[in-house]
């Protein structure tokens, strides 16, 4: 009678595939892997059987990396430093619920190279800073000049240098104007480096001699000189 309709009814309100689950949890990051978990969500009325991970790069399709029971995973065949999506979601005998909402992570860099190889010149006394992700290095004395002010080899570097991350080695840029040792370069903008001041030859031989420089020299990163 009555009560019987009443029990059908609530069978049928409480029956129904799994409610949406939480985003999945960031547990370990490598650089081609991803290691995830997950809280289970309401199972609906029926025990959840499997789950279903879908994973895509920032702007990318979505593939399917993980169908199976377990409530966690690893997603694998990832690119390293790179940007990735991931959503989960639950199946009962009713069917598939809703996907998370997506979280985004990211997978580990690689490692840094330990063993860079040395500027082109051998030079005590130069200058080296990074602008705009790029490292550079000017100006210093080369190998068998005696080592600091009042040398008597009255030699100085105006060679610039680039360092190259990537094949771990240096590249010789366009040389300043200026030979000099002991001066300092600023980063006034992501593309103009200036070199100030220095020790150095002032004069022109057979009267030059050593001294402290005040010249002020700007280079431009993206033309190279």
């Amino acid at each position: 009678g009555d009560r019987d309709d009443e029990h059908a009814v609530d069978n049928l309100l409480l029956t129904g595939p799994p409610s949406r689950p939480a985003p999945p949890v960031h547990v370990n990051a490598t650089t081609t892997t991803l290691g995830l978990a997950w809280i289970p969500p309401h199972h609906g009325g029926e025990p959840i059987d499997l789950y279903r991970v879908r994973v895509r790069p920032v702007g990318g399709s979505w593939r399917v990396t993980y169908i199976g029971s377990g409530r966690q995973c690893i997603v694998r065949r990832l690119a390293n430093s790179t940007e990735y999506q991931v959503s989960v979601q639950a199946r009962n005998a009713n069917g598939w619920g809703e996907r998370s909402e997506p979280v985004q992570l990211t997978t580990a860099r690689p490692p840094l190279a330990v063993d860079p190889k040395p500027p082109l010149l051998p030079r005590v006394g130069a200058a080296a800073i990074t602008c705009d992700g790029r490292t550079f290095i000017l100006g210093g004395q080369p190998a068998g000049a005696q080592i600091g002010v009042g040398g008597k080899n009255r030699t100085y570097l105006a060679t610039l240098e680039e360092y190259d991350p990537t094949a771990r080695s240096w590249t010789r840029r366009a040389d300043m104007a200026v030979p000099r040792a002991y001066l300092s370069l600023a980063c006034v903008s992501e593309s103009k480096l200036l070199a100030v001041g220095g020790y150095g030859e002032t004069g022109t031989p057979p009267y030059a001699y050593q001294s402290y420089l005040d010249a002020v020299e700007e280079y431009s990163i993206q033309d190279g000189a």
